[in-house]
């Protein structure tokens, strides 16, 4: 492994947020600023070096599973989450719930030793915007520009390998007949960007694989007390996107049934939701009263928000292949 040095390219900084990369930079307490991202340097790896590092990886996942089973066995107690919330954990390891990815973060020195894995996120890993489409990009421009040479690759198959799990998971979705429809949420409590252009570029991901997908936020994911079954916001009612629905409250509306759902929020939250205190209490109180007008009342008419999301793939920038416009809402599907 070496560490090689470029000259930034000009105007990187609109250069990396164009790729969809609009939270490099942070502030410190003292108020200094703080950019992660490095134009000017690379890593170049031989090919032994990464087929070695893709062994360990993969015997770092092997570990990590094995370890999570440990842990579900209760020998350590529930780990300080709620029975409730541990028991729903070890179902889901026992059951194969489906899976997507994770993030490793790695020390690797390059000298011969394995790595050494600092942290697994396999519950809200980011990151993915400038592994999988920002770097590819600045590999692209540095062979345009004559600083690398046309022949050069990069290792990095995320793009590929997401669209190729998400096609998977799509037919094991239809083979339940479950629908080929996604339902992918995030938290609106995020005001850096990262999580909603994460889920963003999802969706496009998840959409090249031929999923029908839609965006949500946590709070407006609902509960239909009567059919006991979670429901995403009310659209009009005969939508061809909506396999399973259900009578929505107003005239010509439908809540659609979430059977498929990815979301880039923890699971510690969900089952405390301790992050949102008395507005999530709220929010409760209101999807508990939606779900029981529908059984036979006038519920209040939810918050209706649309916008735009912007999905960012290698073919070109921002594909604008996505639009969400929401509104309220059988056994959930989890990734």
């Amino acid at each position: 492994m070496e560490r090689v040095e470029f000259t930034e390219r000009p105007d990187w900084q609109r250069r990396i947020q164009q790729t969809g990369l609009i939270y490099s930079r942070s502030v410190r307490e003292d108020g200094t600023a703080v950019e992660y991202w490095n134009d000017g340097a690379a890593y170049v790896f031989t090919l032994p070096e990464v087929e070695a590092l893709e062994r360990q990886t993969e015997e770092l996942h092997r570990m990590c599973l094995e370890a999570a089973r440990y842990l579900a066995s209760g020998e350590l107690g529930t780990l300080g989450l709620t029975r409730e919330g541990f028991d729903l954990a070890a179902w889901s390891l026992e059951q194969r719930e489906p899976d997507v990815y994770a993030r490793f973060d790695l020390a690797y020195a390059g000298d011969g030793s394995p790595a050494k894995m600092l942290e697994y996120n396999g519950d809200t890993p980011t990151g993915l915007i400038e592994a999988s489409v920002t770097q590819w990009h600045w590999l692209q421009d540095r062979i345009a520009d004559g600083t690398l040479p046309a022949d050069t690759d990069q290792w990095n198959g995320i793009h590929e390998a997401m669209v190729a799990r998400w096609r998977t998971l799509l037919h094991a979705s239809l083979r339940a007949e479950d629908g080929g429809r996604l339902f992918v949420a995030h938290s609106d409590l995020d005001t850096a960007g990262e999580d909603w252009n994460t889920v963003a570029y999802m969706r496009d991901l998840a959409g090249e694989a031929g999923w029908e997908h839609t965006g949500i936020e946590m709070k407006d994911i609902g509960w239909h007390a009567v059919a006991r079954q979670f429901v995403g916001n009310a659209e009009p009612a005969g939508s061809s996107r909506s396999v399973f629905t259900l009578p929505g409250d107003e005239d010509g509306t439908q809540y659609p049934v979430i059977r498929n759902l990815f979301k880039l929020y923890p699971w510690e939250d969900l089952v405390s939701g301790d992050d949102r205190q008395s507005a999530t209490r709220s929010s409760a109180r209101s999807s508990s009263a939606t779900a029981a007008a529908s059984a036979g009342g006038t519920s209040p008419r939810g918050r209706c928000s649309c916008r735009t999301s912007c999905c960012w793939s290698r073919s070109g920038g921002c594909s604008r292949a996505t639009r969400t416009c929401c509104r309220r809402s059988p056994t959930a599907r989890t990734a």
